[in-house]
């Protein structure tokens, strides 16, 4: 037998045992892929290219929140107005054409975008009305969550600003990342670090919505969302 006792025999090792190193997991909103199916509305697949997770695309259910309300839950290759709003494989309210989720048909360039250039950004146009449109990320595996590079960008010239943030699960107020307001200037208006949204379960959402100008009016305000989502470490 090993012992630690000599005797001839040989000595217990006396080093700590590896343990197991998960790489992070990391999603990008222009990877969003609008689905048509009665499956998930919406899906992404992380870098690595095995863990997809799934979207939510919904108008919230209360005045500046991000609780689940009506699913948008009509499917087109692109919106009625497209020539104006630049929306394509569009999950949108068929009742009122808004709100509407989709990708951008135009990819970004590399002039005036961040980078990285040619990808099609994620595109929400709120309701008229307090309430949210909402892109809810739905966490696929439980770990320690970190929204980066997180930035919005009103698209239309000839409109006002509207307001997007950053929510996490169902509380009606509670904006965790800086409250972006792009304008008609057509900008891309940045959240300056991450957001480190703690240890988090599986299925909980974390909730990127998108409100009307302040001038109280959804008129033109299709917002561009980007973001970078990343598990750090799984629990």
């Amino acid at each position: 037998m090993p012992s630690d006792e000599g005797g001839g025999d040989y000595p217990l090792p006396r080093f700590p045992l590896p343990t197991a190193t998960i790489a992070p997991l990391v999603w990008h909103s222009w990877d969003v892929e609008i689905q048509s199916g009665p499956g998930p509305q919406a899906t992404v697949l992380d870098e690595s290219g095995l863990v997809t997770a799934t979207l939510d695309l919904y108008e919230s259910g209360a005045d500046l929140s991000a609780q689940p309300g009506t699913l948008l839950d009509s499917f087109d290759a692109e919106h009625p107005d497209v020539t104006s709003q630049d929306a394509a494989t569009v999950r949108w309210d068929d009742s009122s054409r808004y709100p509407y989720i989709a990708k951008n048909m135009t990819a970004r360039s590399a002039v005036s975008d961040p980078a990285p250039a040619g990808v099609f950004d994620l595109q929400l146009h709120p309701p008229n009305n307090g309430h949210y449109a909402v892109a809810a990320f739905v966490v696929p595996v439980a770990g320690r969550y970190v929204v980066s590079d997180f930035a919005a960008r009103h698209i239309l010239a000839d409109a006002g600003e509207s307001w997007a943030g950053l929510v996490l699960g169902n509380a009606p107020s509670a904006v965790l990342s800086d409250i972006l307001t792009p304008t008609n200037d057509q900008l891309w208006e940045s959240q300056l670090g991450t957001v480190d949204l703690g240890d988090l379960p599986a299925n909980e959402r974390i909730c990127f919505g998108v409100y009307r100008s302040f001038d109280f009016d959804n008129f033109g305000d299709a917002t561009e969302l980007s973001f970078t989502l990343t598990a750090q470490s799984a629990l």
